[in-house]
C-alpha cells in the first residue's frame, strides 16, 4: 500500500517507520526533492514537502511521530513512491536528471551503462556491472 500527505506544519516534522519503505519527497511545486528505496527508521520531511510512502514489507506498518500536534491525514494512492522499471534482455532504457540533486539507479543482475553530461559527452562508462547503484 502506499499513501501521501504533506507536512503543513509550520517546521520540519520527524516521522518513523516501523518497517521497510520506499518514499519520495517532492517540493510544494511538485518536483522531486529526494527518494529513498527500503528505508526503515526515521524519515524528515519538511516544513510545505510532500511524501509519498509505500510499504515494502508483507505485513502492516505503522508510521507514527512523537509531536503531539502531528494529525496524519494521509490519503491513499494507487503507484507507488518509487518507480521501477523491467528491462529486456538485450533492451536499453534512458533516463534524465531534471532535478537539482543527484538522483540513483539501482540495478540487479548484469548491465552495460554510459553516463552522460548535460551537453550530451560521455562523462563515463562501465561494462558488466554487478548489481549496485548508479548515480548521476
Amino acid at each position: 500500500k502506499t499513501i501521501e500527505f504533506v507536512n503543513d506544519i509550520n517546521e520540519d516534522l520527524r516521522v518513523e517507520a516501523t518497517g521497510k519503505v520506499d518514499y519520495a519527497r517532492y517540493n510544494s511545486d511538485g518536483t522531486l526533492f529526494n527518494y529513498r528505496v527500503n528505508n526503515s527508521g526515521y524519515i524528515t520531511i519538511k516544513k510545505g514537502k510532500r511524501i509519498v510512502i509505500t510499504n515494502k514489507e508483507t505485513k502492516p506498518i505503522i508510521i507514527r511521530s512523537g509531536r503531539e500536534s502531528f494529525v496524519f491525514e494521509a490519503q491513499p494512492k494507487e503507484e507507488e513512491a518509487i518507480r521501477r522499471v523491467e528491462v529486456e534482455v538485450g533492451k536499453t532504457i534512458e533516463f534524465v536528471n531534471d532535478i537539482n540533486e543527484d538522483l540513483s539507479a539501482y540495478v540487479t543482475g548484469e548491465v552495460d551503462y554510459a553516463r552522460y553530461n548535460s551537453d550530451g559527452t560521455l562523462l563515463d562508462y562501465r561494462v558488466w556491472n554487478k548489481g549496485s547503484g548508479l548515480t548521476n
